[in-house]
């Protein structure tokens, strides 16, 4: 990657925290705050151990160019802060969703940084910010749509090894409304088939839908635009 003179720099990540991947993950609607409750006590499958809930409270503000050009190549770039960890943005630029039923895929860049100038991008040496001067060039982005999440999340581990990402979100849109979505997202590596019945079960058995929409259509449709 060339380095780009300017004030942001990427924060170092562990040599297991790829810069980039296929995101794979099922994500289910939650019906209501009880359905919520139940499923931070569902059991992990038969052969994997769960770690402890953490809670994560997140800011997330997604960005276009003016002539909205990474919605129309199917992308999309997201800048996000975390409560309690000051001095860390991380920025994530998603393309070539796919979904199947509750399936979702894509390829995801993310990167740490320490600050972000939607103004002057081009500033911020990042991968994710590489990618994006590939899509729409050198030149200023608008914000698109912001809202918050309150994510209870645990690490499930295999002892085949297999690893996922079992994360229920509560999120609150700008308009003060909430949605409820359950995500299980499989590491790099991790098959999803010994997956599939176990989360296929849990969802029919606590009333899930399938989420046919990513958070930010979902937004861009409270907020009045086509997504």
């Amino acid at each position: 990657m060339t380095r780009r003179t300017g004030f942001c720099a990427p924060i170092r990540v562990r040599p297991d925290q790829p810069s980039g991947s296929r995101e794979r993950e099922w994500k289910w609607e939650i019906p209501s705050a009880a359905r919520l409750g139940e499923l931070r006590w569902a059991a992990p499958r038969e052969g994997v151990r769960g770690g402890a809930w953490a809670t994560q409270r997140l800011a997330n503000c997604y960005y276009d160019t003016v002539r909205a050009e990474l919605r129309a190549r199917g992308a999309a770039f997201r800048v996000r802060s975390k409560q309690g960890v000051p001095g860390e943005l991380v920025l994530t630029l998603k393309e070539g969703h796919q979904r199947l039923g509750a399936f979702h895929q894509m390829l995801e860049l993310q990167s740490k940084v320490a600050c972000f100038d939607p103004h002057r991008p081009w500033r911020c040496d990042a991968s994710a910010v590489e990618r994006l001067l590939e899509l729409v060039g050198r030149q200023p982005l608008v914000p698109l749509v912001r809202f918050q999440t309150e994510r209870s999340v645990r690490l499930l581990q295999g002892v085949d090894g297999g690893r996922a990402l079992l994360a229920l979100d509560r999120v609150r849109w700008a308009d003060g409304e909430y949605f409820l979505e359950l995500e299980l997202e499989l590491a790099p590596g991790t098959a999803a088939e010994p997956w599939r019945a176990w989360i296929l079960a849990l969802a029919a058995r606590c009333e899930l839908r399938p989420s046919e929409r990513t958070k930010l259509a979902r937004a861009l449709a409270r907020a009045g635009n086509a997504a």
